[in-house]
């Protein structure tokens, strides 16, 4: 499995609209993506991260390059939720424990 990090500084005054667009538009846009595993939204202050979980490499990348996840990235540029750029970081799980 894959782990998919993606990270930005959002706008704290814009928590609540930003957590609505998570719910209604990214949460089912993720779901509908092949080999996709699941989803936590992880907040601290002003940092968001987004870990999901991916059957394969392959699988987070083809997400990574599918034009509605650019076209959500850009409206959420557009639309002033961003105070940094977003940054993605990809990890191989190698071992892990849930309960």
């Amino acid at each position: 499995m894959i782990v998919r990090l993606w990270r930005a500084q959002i706008d704290p005054a814009r928590r609540s609209e930003f957590q609505h667009l998570e719910e209604e538009h990214l949460a089912p846009l993720l779901e509908k993506q092949p080999g996709f595993g699941g989803v936590l939204f992880l907040r601290q202050d002003e940092e968001l991260t987004v870990l999901t979980l991916w059957d394969s490499r392959e699988s987070a990348e083809e997400f990574n390059a599918s034009p509605a996840v650019h076209e959500l990235t850009d409206q959420v540029r557009s639309r002033g939720f961003l105070l940094s750029e977003p940054r993605i970081e990809v990890f191989d799980i190698t071992a892990g424990s849930f309960r």
